[in-house]
């Protein structure tokens, strides 16, 4: 926590064993927990920071809004409408959405509700 650009760090069993907030950044980072994976030490950076050591570019590895605001783009000729979706979509989110697109089981640990695209 002394070092430049951190935000909180958290071990595995810290975030496993909190409940945060739908769209805290915590639980952007408990989402990925994966057991037998996932590292025992989180580190969650300053907002506009990176924890790297590359003296030069950029990255989008933590949960902060300014690094998740990217473009989605679904298609599927004659199905969808050029549309804007404004609300906060999670990747774990696209699987299950895929997979209806395509009318195959969607994964069987799946627990995002679908993109809305209609």
């Amino acid at each position: 926590m002394s070092k430049p650009g951190i935000y909180k760090v958290y071990t595995y069993d810290e975030l496993k064993n909190t409940n945060f907030e739908f769209d805290a950044i915590e639980n952007f980072y408990k989402q990925q927990l994966y057991p037998k994976r996932s590292g025992q030490i989180f580190i969650i950076p300053n907002k506009y920071s990176t924890v790297t050591n590359k003296k030069i570019g950029t990255a989008h590895r933590s949960g902060h809004k300014c690094n998740t605001h990217v473009p989605l783009i679904i298609y599927q000729k004659n199905k969808y409408s050029n549309k804007t979706i404004n609300k906060k979509t999670w990747i774990p989110q696209v699987p299950a959405t895929l997979a209806k697109i395509l009318k195959i089981e969607k994964p069987k640990d799946c627990q995002f509700e679908l993109i809305k695209l209609d």
